[in-house]
């Protein structure tokens, strides 16, 4: 008789253990949202044209004559992002300086002493800063025997949050160049989206789940120049008729990119907005999750975010990539069942569901007090069990050992 209680009394705590243990289950989905920076690089090589016409490398060249037209090329290929370019000829004799042929209308000398080209040098294209040098008829016998050296000076900067101007002494302004650090080929992106998408989250009313139509909302962000700001949307919506509340956490690995990116989110919904978190991408705020909203039945919220990079970053942070989870869990608020002391029948919702009434000791998603008292419920089910089916094991063991010492 014992053992049928004692049997019986764990099939119960089993039920309570197990029934504790599903209300904690959170319904939850994930987007991993990628972030890169882009580089600025570029290359001078130098060429000539041979006696057939054909581009061939440049050679120096041991003698010079007076009116001699010597074909040189300085060509700058951009290896980089798009950007703008200038060019500093240092040239270590007067007698031909500003003999130059073939010059670009595209450059201007400005009041610096540099060569600026007016356009955007674009990934992968080139542009030749003249065709030649030519040594003047008059070329004075007191240069004979002297050496000349043409050294050339080429620096880029991003077209991002950038705007020469011509006019001025300097027309890039007071910006420090800094050598590239970065050697090799590169996977240049597009900087713009042709198509962007749109992104959003459902909790549908069927399945009771959280759905997304993306696996990375970060996707119509481009690589991130210093200065940059992107914004986008996140669309929210509850199909079912009930409320849902919607909470919100991060996780991500951590790098000195996540570190010097800012974030903004701003939740808008018809009546307000609200600026839920303001501040560092890796923040740790964001990886203990809280409650982002609650979303009415059949109603619509937007997630604005805006991701920024400090203009102050420098060559250190080219072609650096991360990524950042952003975790989203989910709880329907089922309603009240109205008493009804006629009939006592469950009330039906506007969708034809059944809405039932769960009863007190069963925490909702969020609610730290209730889940105390239902994880307290477990360790004490768990407890009572195992001292149950030690004590069982004990008096089958003595059992045993009395029919052995009768036999």
């Amino acid at each position: 008789m014992k053992g049928k209680i004692h049997k019986t009394i764990c099939l119960i705590l089993c039920i309570i253990f197990l029934s504790s243990t599903v209300v904690f289950a959170k319904e939850e989905i994930s987007v991993t949202n990628h972030i890169e920076t882009g580089v600025i690089n570029i290359e001078l090589d130098e060429y000539q044209r041979s006696d057939t016409g054909e581009l061939v490398p440049w050679e120096d060249k041991d003698k010079i004559l007076p009116g001699d037209e010597i074909s040189k090329i300085p060509r700058i290929i951009n290896k980089g992002y798009d950007c703008y370019i200038r060019a500093k000829l240092n040239l270590s004799s007067d007698a031909i300086s500003d003999n130059y042929y073939g010059l670009s209308k595209d450059w201007v000398l400005c009041k610096d002493g540099y060569l600026y080209y007016t356009k955007v040098l674009k990934y992968g294209e080139y542009t030749d800063i003249f065709q030649g040098i030519k040594i003047p008829t008059d070329f004075s016998q007191d240069f004979e025997e002297e050496t000349f050296q043409l050294i050339i000076d080429v620096d880029a900067i991003q077209i991002q949050n950038f705007i020469p101007n011509y006019d001025a002494e300097h027309p890039w302004g007071d910006v420090k160049i800094e050598r590239c650090i970065q050697d090799g080929s590169y996977n240049i992106q597009n900087l713009a989206t042709s198509n962007p998408k749109s992104f959003e989250i459902q909790y549908d009313k069927a399945s009771k789940k959280l759905i997304k139509n993306a696996d990375d909302i970060f996707e119509n962000i481009p690589v991130l120049f210093p200065g940059d700001t992107y914004s986008d949307t996140l669309e929210l919506e509850n199909t079912s008729s009930n409320r849902v509340k919607l909470y919100f956490n991060t996780y991500s690995e951590g790098s000195k990119l996540l570190d010097g990116i800012q974030l903004k989110i701003v939740l808008k919904t018809d009546s307000s907005e609200k600026t839920i978190y303001n501040g560092n991408l890796n923040s740790t705020k964001l990886a203990e999750r809280f409650l982002l909203t609650e979303i009415k039945g059949k109603e619509q919220q937007k997630l604005e975010y805006t991701i920024s990079m400090s203009k102050e970053f420098n060559n250190e942070y080219t072609l650096l990539n991360d990524s950042v989870r952003w975790i989203f869990s989910s709880e329907e608020i089922l309603p009240d069942k109205p008493k009804n002391e006629d009939e006592g029948s469950n009330v039906e919702t506007d969708n034809q569901d059944v809405a039932v009434k769960l009863p007190d000791e069963i925490p909702q998603l969020g609610d730290m007090a209730r889940a105390d008292i239902a994880l307290l419920t477990m360790i004490i089910s768990g407890t009572m069990l195992i001292i149950l089916l030690i004590k069982s094991k004990s008096n089958k063991t003595k059992k045993v050992g009395d029919n052995y010492e009768e036999s």
